[in-house]
């Protein structure tokens, strides 16, 4: 990468580190807020400020896109339409009994466009830091396995901590893609 880019994609994925903390952040403290019953209002404020978050990682996504490599781009396009998704689900979850199905569904979709961009950028040669994506591919297994039995009534807890698990991850991951490359 030429000496102005490799400062643009620098100062992007920093940019991208900050979002990430904000929507991972707010939500390790929704599924912690959610495992005690009496702070569900809690848990769903967390969530919601989660959202700022997506948005803003997905808005200063599309700048990375610009930067990167073609193969790399068509991978963040992915991440980013997943990312996309995942927002469109949490709003239809917010629909009374169809949200629930659409929820899923969105929620599914999403998870394999992300699974498809981390996997693409793990294997990549040309994409700065590529060893983050593997957390990140990691993170995102968990993040739906806890997803599933958050689901379940007793087991739900356990979900809880694994999406818990998953944000750090998630946080690991991005700190070392936004790690300056040189």
């Amino acid at each position: 990468m030429e000496a102005e880019k490799l400062s643009n994609w620098n100062r992007t994925t920093g940019l991208i580190y900050k979002d990430v903390l904000i929507y991972a952040i707010a939500a390790a403290c929704g599924a912690f807020f959610a495992i005690i019953p009496l702070c569900k209002w809690l848990s769903e404020m967390c969530y919601m400020a989660s959202m700022i978050g997506f948005v803003a990682f997905y808005m200063r996504l599309k700048d990375l896109t610009v930067l990167a490599d073609p193969a790399d781009a068509d991978a963040l396009k992915k991440l980013s339409l997943g990312i996309l998704l995942y927002v469109a689900s949490v709003l239809v979850s917010k629909i009374p009994v169809a949200g629930l199905i659409l929820d899923a569904i969105a929620s599914i979709i999403a998870f394999i466009f992300m699974f498809l961009a981390y996997s693409a950028i793990k294997k990549s040669t040309t994409f700065p830091n590529a060893e983050g994506a593997k957390l990140l591919t990691t993170a995102l297994i968990i993040g739906m396995a806890g997803a599933l039995l958050s689901i379940i009534p007793v087991v739900g807890i356990i979900g809880k901590i694994l999406l818990v698990i998953e944000f750090v991850l998630i946080i690991m991951g991005w700190k070392k893609i936004a790690t300056p490359a040189a």
